[in-house]
């Protein structure tokens, strides 16, 4: 175990409350300081793990950290899935416009993943099901964008 100094433990809980891992604050360790810290040694300075070795400064720095660093994210708007799926419905209907289908159909899919709903791909929803053997592809294309526009009528309602 390395040996660290005030600055150094101080360094630590500030890189783990924006959000850095282990490995990624044992690598800053190393090239800001040349020392060798292993991630377990750091972990013991992550102030929401069970092992907080720090004491109450250590924790009241890595709290301030963390809530800076999420309301520093919370600014940003690429950050929020609603932004990212607004985007997404964007490019999808100028897609759908040009008759783009391909494109259409891979925005579809991003929005899918994007609103952790990629299971819709192959599942059945009710009425609809997106057995692909079963109808030809144009069909099954329309009907995936019929889905996709209700997911997203759906999400804006709410």
């Amino acid at each position: 175990m390395a040996r660290l100094s005030e600055p150094q433990k101080v360094e630590i809980v500030r890189l783990l409350g924006a959000g850095a891992t282990p490995p990624q604050v044992a690598a800053r360790m190393r090239e800001n300081h040349g020392i060798t810290v292993d991630r377990f040694q750091i972990r013991a300075y992550d102030a929401s793990g069970p092992r907080f070795e720090g004491g109450a400064h250590l924790s009241d720095l890595f709290w301030e950290q963390r809530e800076a660093y999420q309301n520093e994210l919370a600014s940003i708007p690429i950050v929020h899935a609603a932004y990212r799926l607004g985007q997404i419905q964007q490019l999808h209907e100028r897609a759908k416009a040009k008759g783009d289908i391909r494109n259409s159909m891979a925005l579809l899919k991003m929005a899918a993943k994007e609103a952790k709903l990629f299971h819709v791909w192959s599942t059945n929803l009710g009425d609809l099901s997106l057995r692909h053997e079963q109808r030809p592809q144009i069909a099954q294309r329309a009907e995936l964008a019929e889905i996709f526009d209700r997911v997203m009528m759906r999400r804006a309602r709410h």
